[in-house]
């Protein structure tokens, strides 16, 4: 591709409001909501978090749409995930989760913050993997 080609390509993406490549607009975060979109009409969507034993409750929070659809993909899709998601989420929810469906929702910075504290979490899990090392952020607590 030429440089002006390219030059044009580039203009055109920035234009459009869009970032270049995924994950490189860092205004944006994604998390899970779950349900479809009917669901939601119907004020059965939730946001998606895990709750571990210790009674702690973890937003997921990806960089990328598709580290989130990756994630979802892997974690949503086994029987036995969802059982896991059902001891965690009221009878309401409980239908569209084990239909699997569910939404990836781009959320800005300070819309985020909001969500985790309307939801009660108590952390932020960024771009969750297997293994222990996780990047784990703390949630202020409202009033605090």
């Amino acid at each position: 591709m030429t440089r002006k080609k390219r030059e044009r390509k580039e203009r055109r993406k920035a234009e459009s409001g869009r970032p270049s490549r995924a994950g490189d607009d860092e205004r944006y975060q994604y998390i899970i909501g779950v349900g479809g979109e009917e669901d939601w009409k119907e004020g059965r969507g939730s946001v998606h978090y895990i709750t571990k034993n210790d009674g702690k409750k973890y937003l997921l929070v990806f960089t990328a749409p598709e580290k989130a659809r990756d994630f979802g993909r892997a974690n949503f899709d086994r029987p036995a995930s969802h059982m896991d998601m059902l001891e965690s989420v009221s009878l309401s929810h409980a239908q569209p989760l084990t239909e699997g469906r569910y939404v990836i929702m781009p959320v800005e910075v300070e819309t985020l913050a909001k969500v985790a504290v309307d939801v009660g979490v108590d952390y932020l899990l960024r771009n969750p993997r297997p293994g222990s090392k996780q990047e784990i952020m703390p949630v202020p607590k409202a009033g605090a």
